[in-house]
């Protein structure tokens, strides 16, 4: 296990620095997904979802006044707000 935890954040770290990134984001893959951006009114959402499946949207942020969108090789991240659950992993030697 003390393996996992130094990987992933290493892992993020490189993903983060593959797409340019200097800020941290909570990362959610849906590489599955069929997606799309729209715009409506000047602002931008992105959707995405599994055939057969409810297309889920969020709100793209904007980035010096553009949609944060990243595209490099294969891949794009979207930088988007949506409301989710989150997992928090903490180190129990910084317990209060």
């Amino acid at each position: 296990m003390k393996k996992y935890v130094p990987d992933f954040i290493q892992a993020k770290r490189d993903l983060m620095q593959f797409f340019g990134c200097t800020e941290d984001f909570y990362i959610k893959t849906a590489t599955n997904c069929n997606w799309y951006i729209r715009e409506l009114e000047g602002t931008y959402f992105v959707g995405y979802g599994k055939d057969g499946d409810k297309m889920n949207e969020a709100v793209i942020v904007r980035r010096d006044g553009e949609p944060y969108v990243i595209e490099k090789g294969d891949y794009t991240m979207v930088v988007c707000i949506e409301c989710v659950k989150i997992a928090l992993i903490l180190k129990n030697s910084n317990k209060m």
